[in-house]
């Protein structure tokens, strides 16, 4: 399933090129979080919520995203300047 990632984010890059959807940038947010990007994946929530503020997983995906960027010590300083 790990060997899918790099195809889901492709996917979902030429889906956001084609429309601005939050459900595009919700579910590759997911996949970056698959990858532990967890920056880019923080940066496709904010976009989904700014698209429809009412998407649920987005918020619930950026508080994954952030929640793992915190606890990787090589990420502590990036996740401080999230807020």
């Amino acid at each position: 399933m790990k060997d899918d990632l790099p195809s889901a984010l492709d996917f979902y890059s030429q889906a956001i090129s084609m429309k601005d959807h939050e459900i595009y940038y919700s579910n590759r947010a997911l996949v970056y979080i698959d990858l532990r990007m967890f920056a880019a994946a923080i940066s496709d929530c904010d976009v989904a919520i700014k698209l429809n503020s009412e998407w649920t997983k987005a918020y619930i995906r950026k508080a994954i995203a952030t929640r793992e960027l915190i606890e990787d010590p090589q990420h502590e300083y990036k996740a401080l300047e999230i807020f």
